[in-house]
Protein backbone atom coordinates (compact mmCIF):
# COMPACT_ATOMS: atom_id res chain seq x y z
CA UNK A 1 0.00 0.00 0.00
CA UNK A 2 1.41 3.66 -0.96
CA UNK A 3 2.00 5.74 1.96
CA UNK A 4 -0.48 8.37 0.85
CA UNK A 5 -3.03 5.30 0.77
CA UNK A 6 -2.31 4.65 4.12
CA UNK A 7 -2.41 7.97 5.16
CA UNK A 8 -5.96 8.65 3.54
CA UNK A 9 -6.87 5.39 5.71
CA UNK A 10 -5.52 6.43 8.78
CA UNK A 11 -7.15 9.96 8.36
CA UNK A 12 -10.44 7.98 7.13
CA UNK A 13 -10.58 6.13 10.05
CA UNK A 14 -10.57 9.20 12.46
CA UNK A 15 -13.41 10.31 10.99
CA UNK A 16 -15.55 7.75 11.11
CA UNK A 17 -14.14 7.61 15.14
CA UNK A 18 -15.19 10.70 16.27
CA UNK A 19 -13.76 11.85 19.37
CA UNK A 20 -15.56 12.51 22.84
CA UNK A 21 -16.30 16.60 23.29
CA UNK A 22 -13.71 16.16 26.43
CA UNK A 23 -10.50 15.07 24.14
CA UNK A 24 -11.60 17.59 21.59
CA UNK A 25 -11.79 20.34 24.61
CA UNK A 26 -7.90 19.18 25.12
CA UNK A 27 -7.02 19.05 21.55
CA UNK A 28 -8.35 22.66 21.15
CA UNK A 29 -6.24 23.80 23.69
CA UNK A 30 -3.28 22.06 22.72
CA UNK A 31 -3.47 24.12 19.65
CA UNK A 32 -4.04 27.46 21.27
CA UNK A 33 -0.99 26.72 23.65
CA UNK A 34 1.00 25.85 19.97
CA UNK A 35 0.18 29.57 18.50
CA UNK A 36 0.14 31.33 22.35
CA UNK A 37 -3.19 32.22 22.16
CA UNK A 38 -4.83 33.30 25.43
CA UNK A 39 -8.62 34.56 24.58
CA UNK A 40 -8.96 36.36 27.87
CA UNK A 41 -6.53 38.91 26.83
CA UNK A 42 -7.97 40.60 23.90
CA UNK A 43 -8.66 44.00 24.29
CA UNK A 44 -11.81 43.83 22.00
CA UNK A 45 -14.64 41.65 24.06
CA UNK A 46 -16.09 41.35 20.61
CA UNK A 47 -12.96 39.62 19.46
CA UNK A 48 -13.11 37.21 22.48
CA UNK A 49 -16.95 36.14 21.80
CA UNK A 50 -16.10 35.69 18.31
CA UNK A 51 -13.13 32.86 19.75
CA UNK A 52 -15.86 31.59 22.07
CA UNK A 53 -17.85 30.44 18.94
CA UNK A 54 -14.99 29.32 17.20
CA UNK A 55 -13.74 27.56 19.20
CA UNK A 56 -17.51 25.91 20.26
CA UNK A 57 -17.36 25.39 16.57
CA UNK A 58 -14.11 23.58 16.69
CA UNK A 59 -15.11 21.53 19.48
CA UNK A 60 -18.21 20.20 17.97
CA UNK A 61 -16.94 19.54 14.85
CA UNK A 62 -14.79 17.60 15.85
CA UNK A 63 -16.99 15.78 18.46
CA UNK A 64 -19.33 15.33 14.67
CA UNK A 65 -16.00 13.87 12.76
CA UNK A 66 -16.14 16.76 10.26
CA UNK A 67 -12.67 17.82 11.67
CA UNK A 68 -9.16 16.75 13.14
CA UNK A 69 -6.18 18.11 15.16
CA UNK A 70 -3.26 16.18 14.72
CA UNK A 71 0.44 17.42 15.62
CA UNK A 72 3.65 16.01 13.76
CA UNK A 73 6.75 16.96 14.64
CA UNK A 74 5.33 18.93 17.42
CA UNK A 75 3.69 21.42 14.79
CA UNK A 76 -0.43 21.25 14.74
CA UNK A 77 -2.31 20.23 11.58
CA UNK A 78 -6.24 20.86 11.10
CA UNK A 79 -8.03 18.31 8.89
CA UNK A 80 -11.23 19.42 7.52
CA UNK A 81 -13.74 16.79 5.92
CA UNK A 82 -15.11 17.86 2.64
CA UNK A 83 -19.12 16.76 2.53
CA UNK A 84 -18.87 18.22 -0.90
CA UNK A 85 -15.52 18.40 -2.17
CA UNK A 86 -15.11 20.55 -5.68
CA UNK A 87 -14.11 18.47 -8.47
CA UNK A 88 -10.66 17.64 -8.31
CA UNK A 89 -10.48 18.52 -5.07
CA UNK A 90 -9.89 15.61 -2.07
CA UNK A 91 -12.32 15.03 0.63
CA UNK A 92 -10.26 16.00 3.09
CA UNK A 93 -8.21 19.53 3.17
CA UNK A 94 -5.03 19.55 5.77
CA UNK A 95 -4.22 23.12 7.07
CA UNK A 96 -0.47 23.22 7.76
CA UNK A 97 1.03 25.10 10.21
CA UNK A 98 0.27 29.07 10.05
CA UNK A 99 3.49 30.63 8.67
CA UNK A 100 4.53 34.17 6.82
CA UNK A 101 3.81 32.99 3.84
CA UNK A 102 0.25 32.18 4.09
CA UNK A 103 0.14 35.42 6.07
CA UNK A 104 1.54 37.16 2.83
CA UNK A 105 -1.46 35.52 0.95
CA UNK A 106 -4.18 38.04 2.24
CA UNK A 107 -1.93 40.77 0.84
CA UNK A 108 -4.17 42.54 -1.61
CA UNK A 109 -7.56 41.69 0.46
CA UNK A 110 -9.11 44.71 2.58
CA UNK A 111 -8.67 44.50 5.92
CA UNK A 112 -12.40 44.47 5.95
CA UNK A 113 -12.63 41.72 3.66
CA UNK A 114 -12.81 39.17 6.27
CA UNK A 115 -13.73 36.57 3.33
CA UNK A 116 -11.41 37.23 0.54
CA UNK A 117 -8.38 37.27 3.51
CA UNK A 118 -9.88 33.69 5.33
CA UNK A 119 -10.03 32.17 1.77
CA UNK A 120 -6.71 33.37 0.75
CA UNK A 121 -5.09 32.35 4.29
CA UNK A 122 -6.63 28.76 4.09
CA UNK A 123 -5.48 28.54 0.45
CA UNK A 124 -1.96 28.99 1.09
CA UNK A 125 -2.47 27.04 4.45
CA UNK A 126 -3.62 23.80 2.12
CA UNK A 127 -1.54 24.27 -0.74
CA UNK A 128 -4.81 24.51 -2.80
CA UNK A 129 -5.11 28.07 -3.35
CA UNK A 130 -7.54 30.74 -3.34
CA UNK A 131 -9.94 29.67 -5.71
CA UNK A 132 -10.59 26.00 -4.00
CA UNK A 133 -11.45 27.71 -1.08
CA UNK A 134 -14.09 29.83 -3.64
CA UNK A 135 -15.60 26.86 -4.38
CA UNK A 136 -16.80 25.29 -1.38
CA UNK A 137 -20.33 24.94 -0.12
CA UNK A 138 -22.81 24.80 2.52
CA UNK A 139 -20.83 23.38 5.35
CA UNK A 140 -17.25 22.90 4.32
CA UNK A 141 -17.34 26.49 3.30
CA UNK A 142 -18.85 27.58 6.77
CA UNK A 143 -16.40 25.63 8.77
CA UNK A 144 -13.29 26.65 6.62
CA UNK A 145 -14.80 30.59 7.56
CA UNK A 146 -14.84 29.43 11.20
CA UNK A 147 -10.84 27.70 10.72
CA UNK A 148 -9.61 30.97 8.63
CA UNK A 149 -11.00 33.04 11.67
CA UNK A 150 -9.05 30.76 13.79
CA UNK A 151 -5.98 31.71 11.68
CA UNK A 152 -6.89 35.45 11.72
CA UNK A 153 -7.17 35.76 15.20
CA UNK A 154 -3.71 33.62 16.80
Amino acid sequence: MSEDKLKDNIREASFKNPISRPVAEEQFQALIDFYDCVPEDFADKDIEKNFDRIKNRFIRSMVDGKLSISFEEGKPKITQRLKYPPDGVPNTLTYKTLDGKARIAMKGHEEDDNHGRMQALCGALTGEGEATMRNLIGPDVSLMEYIGGFFLQV
